[in-house]
């Protein structure tokens, strides 16, 4: 994870669990939850992701984004594959960016 929130490491200011690649035949979305563990407000999220083909490469990317995110709070979301579902055969968390 490449962010840090009023000073403290990814560990300390945010967690990301409940990551999944869910798709049908027409889109693939990848669902997460985001928790703001700081005590601050957060006005600005964005969480990225790649997606990688059979043979590794990256074929795309992923983003879901969010405003006034509480302190203590989560988020629910979704972020929107740009490529077809049936050529992603993995995805990895990129920069999660807050302020």
């Amino acid at each position: 994870d490449s962010v840090t929130i009023y000073g403290l490491s990814a560990n300390d200011s945010y967690t990301i669990t409940d990551e999944a690649l869910n798709s049908d035949s027409y889109t693939a979305v990848i669902a997460g939850t985001f928790t703001n563990n700081t005590d601050s407000d957060l006005s600005y999220v964005q969480v990225s992701y790649n997606l990688y083909d059979a043979d590794g490469a990256v074929i795309g990317n992923a983003y879901a984004n969010a405003n006034n995110i509480k302190a203590g709070g989560t988020w629910k979301y979704e972020a929107y594959c740009s490529v077809s579902p049936d050529d992603i055969v993995s995805f990895e968390r990129g920069d999660v960016t807050a302020w």
